[in-house]
């Protein structure tokens, strides 16, 4: 008996110290749901840095429909389209005629660009806007009025659909550059 009860006074019971098998189950299984919480973080911070970035790379629409808003305000006038379809759309390159020249919006190989040209027709800038473009129409409402329509895609280089999304913008500009010209 003597054995026993010294056992008991050392505070031991016989078993050894350390973690149970349910313990350390229980363990590895917080951890595995701790890392599985961090890899999302981590996935989802990536492609937003990466949303970032190609947003970053891109010149925002805004600034573009800006810009031709402007153009178009303050034309003299345009060159009507030689073709169109039966609703009047073209995707002709839009030239608008100014007291210093003509500015010109096109579309070349999926780029949307401006140039300008001076009054003897020599070109005296270029600035490429949309580089996702899909793609670019007009059309004449009246004489003074014109519908402008940019389709370009919505994050380019995204993966996925949404890479492939596309996005339309159309706006609707009077000319006011001449005179007796008229808008709003």
């Amino acid at each position: 008996m003597r054995g026993r009860d010294a056992r008991r006074s050392r505070g031991g019971s016989g078993k050894s110290a350390g973690f149970s098998l349910v313990e350390l189950l229980v363990a590895l299984v917080i951890l595995l749901i701790g890392l599985a919480l961090a890899a999302e973080i981590g996935v989802r911070a990536r492609a937003l840095l990466a949303r970032s970035v190609r947003d970053g790379l891109r010149p925002p629409i805004a600034a573009t429909l800006d810009l031709l808003r402007t153009d178009v305000q303050g034309a003299d006038g345009y060159l009507p389209p030689r073709l169109g379809d039966t609703s009047g759309w073209t995707e002709e390159p839009l030239s608008l005629r100014t007291a210093g020249g003509e500015v010109l919006y096109r579309m070349v190989f999926g780029t949307f660009e401006r140039a300008t040209f001076d009054a003897t027709g020599v070109q005296t800038a270029h600035l490429s806007l949309v580089r996702d473009a899909a793609a670019w129409r007009w059309r004449q409402v009246d004489s003074k009025l014109l519908e402008v329509s940019i389709a370009y895609l919505a994050e380019p280089g995204a993966p996925g659909a949404a890479g492939r999304a596309v996005r339309r913008d159309t706006l609707r500009l009077a000319l006011r550059g001449t005179p007796q010209g008229w808008g709003w």
